[in-house]
């Protein structure tokens, strides 16, 4: 069992490397910052937890090496990014409470943004804080330390890079670039944007949102369209304990979706980079509270992908608990709570991370898929779950008999969708290549659930794809 009795040091002090921090005063170097938020923001860099933590915005900045980014910028031409070649460019969002906030260092919030240069798709993977791996040095703690570690013990990139590099470990993927902001830079960042437009799905009050005080205070919030300033922003985004379905990190991350879309509308529109006093306020606010290693010529050139990206082009994925997440929930020897790989380790993540970009085309299908498998084949069930669930396809098992003498050949797949949905019939034929058609004299029982979908030649309500597992059944 793994122990999270006792919190890192670091998590009290303030590293010593942030003084060398510098922040910038010239206008260009303001509008550099703005740029960097921008992107940020419409990646979902700037979800509420990734707008939590950071220092000056280029680590270690001073005029001369600001003057020679501007030079790199100039020479830069046609250079491309790490991971372009590949058609795959990865940038790290670390959000912190930072100074004022008990445990100021920790990551509040962690969001990988995978862009796919050639495509202009963006996939937002959120990592929960509780996640835990080895940390070289430290053990196994949650991912959460990582950055408090990196930035007390002065590691190579600081907290940032040593969490990029951790991560990119666990899910096997080279993740170079990271941006880092905090709690006060989020608020500033709304209030300099004039606020948000949220649509809140559910309706939740939290008794136990904490204050800067160390105590408690309840929060609550209507469902609906509404206008939200930094503050009320905040305090959506990073609520963990609302009633009504909304008290779970996995909830909290997808709030914070919302805030990403929403302030890119504000940051990227032409309306607030054609006010040269917002901009300049805006970085001159984060100043002091965003972080990147990101360079001059690097964040231009992510900025002219973010230009031509859409909303319908940016899809999310939280790595959850559920029935159909791939982590599972544990408890420390201390009572601290843990999540771990559901798998025995992170090979079945890793290879969702490698596929991602195929999550969104089988997602946005809403698929459902009927298995029908008799109650023996229960190990069998769960490996076709685990390997569908977490692509948004909905699994119902069922147990009923079906009375046939053409049952000779399984399994047996039938496509009731009418070829409408073909990004998740291929992902089901990957689990089940051995699947051949169901002969259509097949009749198969009633669906005990009403559904909207039907298809004649079903006879019933109908799913959009069925699988018979064994005749047995």
């Amino acid at each position: 069992m793994i122990s999270e009795n006792k919190k890192p040091e670091q998590e009290q002090k303030k590293p010593e490397g942030e003084k060398l921090h510098y922040k910038p005063r010239r206008i260009w170097q303001r509008i550099i910052a703005v740029l960097i938020v921008g992107f940020a923001v419409f990646l979902g860099l700037a979800s509420y937890h990734v707008v939590r933590s950071g220092n000056a915005v280029f680590a270690g900045l001073n005029d001369s090496s600001f003057f020679g980014e501007i030079i790199g910028f100039i020479q830069s031409g046609d250079k491309k990014l790490v991971g372009e070649n590949e058609d795959r460019v990865n940038v790290l969002l670390i959000g912190i409470g930072g100074e004022g906030h008990e445990g100021g260092q920790l990551a509040d919030t962690i969001i990988l943004a995978n862009i796919k240069p050639s495509t202009k798709e963006v996939v937002l993977l959120s990592i929960p804080r509780d996640l835990t791996v080895n940390i070289p040095g430290y053990g196994e703690r949650k991912i959460n330390n990582a950055n408090a570690f990196g930035e007390v013990d002065d590691l190579p990139g600081g907290g940032g890079m040593f969490t990029a590099r951790i991560l990119s470990n666990v899910l096997n993927a080279s993740i170079p670039y990271y941006v880092r902001v905090d709690f006060s830079g989020f608020k500033k960042l709304v209030d300099d944007a004039g606020g948000v437009n949220i649509d809140v799905d559910k309706a939740f009050t939290d008794y136990e949102y904490p204050t800067t005080n160390f105590g408690y205070q309840t929060i609550s919030f209507k469902a609906g369209p509404q206008k939200m300033d930094g503050d009320k922003a905040l305090k959506y985004t990073r609520s963990r304990h609302g009633n009504n379905g909304e008290g779970s990190d996995f909830a909290r991350s997808r709030r914070q979706q919302k805030v990403i879309m929403a302030l890119k509308d504000k940051m990227l529109s032409l309306e607030f980079l054609a006010n040269p006093e917002a901009v300049s306020k805006t970085a001159e606010d984060l100043g002091n509270h965003i972080k990147t290693n990101l360079k001059l010529w690097e964040i231009m050139r992510l900025r002219s992908y973010a230009e031509k990206i859409g909303a319908g082009s940016v899809a999310s994925k939280v790595l959850e608990n559920n029935e159909a997440g791939m982590l599972k929930a544990e408890t420390g020897i201390d009572g601290a709570y843990l999540l771990m790989p559901r798998e025995k380790d992170f090979s079945e993540i890793q290879e969702f991370s490698k596929n991602i970009f195929n999550y969104s085309p089988i997602s946005n299908e809403k698929t459902r898929l009927d298995l029908f498998a008799p109650y023996a084949a229960a190990k069998e069930i769960e490996k076709a779950k685990h390997a569908l669930e977490p692509w948004g396809i909905e699994v119902i098992v069922r147990h009923e008999k079906i009375s046939s003498d053409q049952l000779q050949v399984l399994p047996l797949l039938s496509d009731f969708s009418s070829g409408k949905k073909p990004n998740s019939l291929k992902k089901i034929k990957e689990v089940f290549p051995k699947a051949q058609s169901l002969p259509s004299s097949i009749g198969l029982p009633e669906h005990p659930k009403q559904d909207v979908n039907k298809n004649a030649s079903y006879g019933q309500p109908a799913p959009d794809f069925v699988i018979i597992m064994d005749k047995t059944l």
